[in-house]
C-alpha cells in the first residue's frame, strides 16, 4: 500500500527514476524492468501485482514491501520457492533485506534487484521458447515407451550436478514431469499387484489343514480366481488411466497443454526441474567428452579460413590507409547486430559462451557452488570477455538458430572471430535437428475412444497378459526400486567424491531431442526449408564480415576469395545428406559431417 492508501500498481517499463527496480532476466518470455515505488507492497505471481505468467510460479508467489529501510521479500508459501543469490527465503514469518545486485529467483524466473539509476546493458532480443509439438510427442512416449521414460529420467532427473545440453523446441521440464508421473503410477500397480499375489498366496496357504481334497481344491481355485480377477482390475484402471485419461484427452492434437504436466511429489524432483526450466534461455553451455556444440544434431557445414587484417585498403592517392584496430569481441558484437535483422520465424541469435564440463571447475562465475549444477545464463560481459584468444578453454560463438515447423527443425550455425596478432581467424559450423523418428510420433495414430469405449479397450487389452503381470509383479516392483536406489548411490557417490575435492564432469549429456531425431527429412518443404536459412544466414553473414572489414580500412581482396569460395560451395551443392544417408539425407556443403567429419578450409 502507498502513503494514500491507495494499492500501487507497477508499471512493467525502463525508468531513469531513482526508484529501486527489479529487472527480469529470464525466461526469455518474461524479460523487463518493474519500478518499485516507496512504501508499496507489492505481490509477485501469476496473478500478483508483478506478474510472471510461467508455469512453476504460484499464484501469490512471493511478496516486495518497499520501506524506509529498504525493499524486503517474503515467500509467500509458494510450491517451488523463492531464493536470493541462491539461498532460499523462509516462507512467510522472516522477510529478507534486498541490497543492490541480488539474483532473486521465483520458480525458474531469475531476477534482479538493482537500486541505483545506473540501467543494465540492453539485453539481447530473444524469441521465447517456442512450445512446440516436439514436447508434446516426447512427453507421450514417456507414457507409451518404457525404455524412453527410464532414459528422460537418467538425462534429466537423476544427474543433479551436471549441466544440460540446450534445449532446441522441447519444454524439458514438462517431459520430465510427465516421465515421473508414468514411473510413479507404474510403481504403484505393481505394489499393489505383488500386495495381491502375496495376500492370494497366503489365502491358500490356510486352506490346506482342510481335510477333503475336493473342498480344497474348489476353495483354492475361487481364491485363485478373485485375485486373478483383482489383478486384472488394477492393470486394467492403470491402463484406462494412461491410454485414455493421459495420452488420448491430454496429449492427441489440440489438446495438449504444458500447464497440465503434474508436479513431482518429491522435494528433490521439483527442484531438479526448476533448473531444467532455466536451462531454455540460457547462454552458457558446458559439455562432456569432444563436441561442444552438444544437443545441435548433426554437422551439415564447416568451414574456416584466415586472413591478413594488418593490410589497410587502397586509398585515392594509390597509397594505403592504415587499418583500424578491433577485437574479436567487437566482430561478434556487429555480427549478432547484423544477423539479428534476418528476416526468417523461429529465429533466434545471440552469443553463447562454451566450457567443457571439467574446465568449468576452475571458472567460479560460472560454477558458483561445486554441489549444483553450473549456470545456464551469465551476463553479457563475461560472454564477451571471452570472445577472443587461441588458446582459451572457454570461448564464444555467435549462434544463430531457426526453429520451424512446430520445432520438428532446428538449424543452428555456431560463428567464431579470433584476432591474432596481424591475421583474423573465422570458423563456421552449422548443425541440423531433423524430424522426431515415427517411432516417437504413435500419438498420432492412438484411436479415439468414449469413456465407456476406453473401458472396454483397457479390459480386453490386459485380460490375457494379466496372469503374467500378477506372477512378474514382484520382480518390476523389486527392479523398480533397485533403479531408485542405484540413482540415489550415485548421487551420493558423486556428492561425496566433489566435497572431497574429486574432478567431477558437470558436462552435458546428449539430449533428448538429438536422441529422438531421425535421419530423413521426411517432407520436401523441410528440406528446403532448412536449405534457404543456411544460404540466406550464409549470405549475410559473410557480407557483415566484409563490411566490419571495409568499415576498419582493412584490404578486402583476400577475404572476397574466400567469400566467394564459401558462396559458390553452400549455394551449389546439391547433395544434401546427414550422417550415413546420401540422397534423402543431409549436408551441406563439402565438410559436412556426411564426408567423415572433416572441416573445409577455403
Amino acid at each position: 500500500m502507498t502513503g494514500t492508501g491507495r494499492r500501487y500498481v507497477p508499471t512493467r517499463r525502463v525508468t531513469t527514476g531513482e526508484a529501486p527496480r527489479l529487472v527480469v532476466t529470464l525466461p526469455s518470455s518474461e524479460i523487463g524492468t518493474w519500478e518499485l515505488a516507496a512504501g508499496s507492497r507489492l505481490v509477485v505471481g501469476r496473478t500478483g501485482d508483478i506478474v510472471l505468467d510461467v508455469h512453476d510460479v504460484s499464484r501469490r508467489h512471493a511478496g516486495l514491501h518497499c520501506g524506509p529501510d529498504g525493499v524486503w521479500i517474503v515467500d509467500l508459501g509458494s510450491r517451488n520457492g523463492t531464493t536470493v543469490n541462491g539461498r532460499s527465503v523462509p516462507a512467510a514469518q522472516t522477510p529478507v533485506l534486498l541490497a543492490h545486485g541480488d539474483t532473486l529467483g521465483f520458480g525458474s524466473v531469475r531476477a534482479t534487484y538493482q537500486e541505483t539509476a545506473v540501467l543494465p546493458a540492453p539485453l539481447p532480443p530473444r524469441v521465447a521458447p517456442v512450445r512446440t509439438e516436439t514436447t508434446r510427442y516426447l512427453s507421450a512416449t514417456t507414457q507409451l515407451d518404457p525404455e524412453f521414460c527410464d532414459l528422460a529420467m537418467d538425462r534429466i532427473v537423476d544427474e543433479p550436478y551436471r549441466a544440460l545440453s540446450p534445449t532446441y523446441g522441447v519444454d524439458l521440464a514438462v517431459v520430465a514431469k510427465w516421465a515421473l508421473a508414468i514411473r510413479r503410477r507404474r510403481l504403484l500397480r505393481d505394489t499393489a499387484l505383488t500386495g495381491l499375489l502375496l495376500l492370494t498366496v497366503a489365502l491358500e496357504a490356510t486352506l490346506q489343514p482342510w481335510r477333503h481334497p475336493a473342498e480344497v481344491v474348489s476353495r483354492v481355485w475361487w481364491v485363485a480366481v478373485v485375485g486373478l480377477l483383482a489383478a486384472w482390475l488394477v492393470i486394467a484402471a492403470e491402463r484406462w488411466i494412461t491410454d485414455y485419461q493421459v495420452v488420448e484427452r491430454s496429449m492427441t492434437a489440440g489438446r495438449f497443454r504444458l500447464a497440465d504436466a503434474p508436479d513431482p511429489v518429491s522435494a528433490y524432483a521439483r527442484k531438479r526441474l526448476r533448473a531444467v526450466a532455466e536451462r531454455a534461455s540460457g547462454n552458457l553451455v558446458v559439455f562432456s567428452e569432444y563436441s561442444p556444440f552438444v544437443g545441435s544434431g548433426e554437422r551439415i557445414d564447416t568451414w574456416s579460413f584466415a586472413i591478413d587484417v594488418g593490410q589497410g585498403a587502397p586509398d585515392d592517392s594509390g597509397g594505403r590507409r592504415t587499418p583500424r584496430p578491433f577485437t574479436s569481441g567487437d566482430l561478434h558484437e556487429a555480427l549478432t547486430q547484423s544477423l539479428r535483422q534476418l528476416d526468417l520465424p523461429g529465429l533466434r541469435v545471440d552469443e553463447r559462451l562454451f566450457v567443457s564440463g571439467y574446465d568449468v571447475q576452475r571458472e567460479r562465475r560460472l560454477l558458483p557452488d561445486r554441489l549444483a549444477p553450473p549456470l545456464t545464463a551469465v551476463p553479457a560481459e563475461v560472454v564477451r570477455d571471452k570472445a577472443g584468444g587461441p588458446d582459451t578453454i572457454i570461448r564464444s560463438y555467435v549462434c544463430v538458430e531457426a526453429q520451424a515447423w512446430s520445432g520438428q527443425l532446428v538449424v543452428t550455425m555456431f560463428i567464431r572471430a579470433v584476432r591474432v596478432r596481424g591475421s583474423l581467424f573465422l570458423e563456421g559450423e552449422t548443425f541440423a535437428l531433423l524430424p522426431l523418428r515415427g517411432s516417437y510420433c504413435t500419438v498420432d495414430a492412438v484411436p479415439r475412444h468414449s469413456r465407456l469405449g476406453a473401458v472396454s479397450s483397457a479390459l480386453a487389452a490386459t485380460a490375457l497378459p494379466a496372469p503374467a503381470d500378477l506372477l512378474l509383479s514382484p520382480f518390476r516392483t523389486a527392479a523398480q526400486l533397485h533403479r531408485r536406489s542405484a540413482a540415489r548411490a550415485k548421487r551420493d557417490g558423486q556428492s561425496d567424491g566433489i566435497r572431497r575435492g574429486a574432478w567431477f564432469d558437470y558436462g552435458a549429456l546428449p539430449s533428448l531431442r538429438e536422441a529422438a531425431a531421425g535421419d530423413e527429412w521426411r517432407h520436401y518443404f523441410l528440406q528446403q526449408d532448412a536449405t534457404m536459412f543456411v544460404q540466406v544466414t550464409h549470405e549475410r553473414l559473410l557480407k557483415s564480415i566484409g563490411a566490419f572489414l571495409q568499415e576498419h580500412d582493412i584490404d578486402l581482396s583476400e577475404f572476397a576469395r574466400h567469400q566467394t569460395t564459401i558462396n559458390n560451395t553452400v549455394n551449389n551443392d546439391n547433395s544434401m545428406r546427414v550422417g550415413n544417408v546420401s540422397g534423402t539425407g543431409v549436408a551441406v556443403g563439402h565438410g559436412a559431417g556426411a564426408q567423415g567429419g572433416q572441416q573445409r578450409s577455403t
